[in-house]
């Protein structure tokens, strides 16, 4: 079954200084040993952008854009990326 994770996710996967980090990594791995398949839209990964670049002060992860774009590759590998389709609508 594929399971669409938050982009709260993404973040949390992103930012290994929370506390979260661990658990974040603890829940993907638990999902896909019991066979689920975590997924990605293009949405999570706009939205993933727009608050790991946002600054510190402003509620984001203060990453810099070409980390972002690296951790956004990465996941396209290890998650199956569907596709803003009329079907998936």
């Amino acid at each position: 079954m594929r399971i669409l994770p938050d982009t709260n996710v993404l973040l949390r996967l992103a930012d290994a200084g929370r506390d979260s980090h661990a658990d974040a990594i603890d829940a993907v791995d638990w999902l896909t040993a019991n066979g689920y398949e975590p997924v990605l839209m293009p949405q999570n990964l706009y939205e993933y952008w727009a608050v790991a670049t946002r600054p510190v002060e402003n509620n984001g992860l203060g990453m810099a854009p070409a980390h972002v774009d690296e951790a956004i590759s990465q996941w396209i590998t290890l998650f199956r990326l569907l596709l803003d389709e009329r079907g998936v609508l």
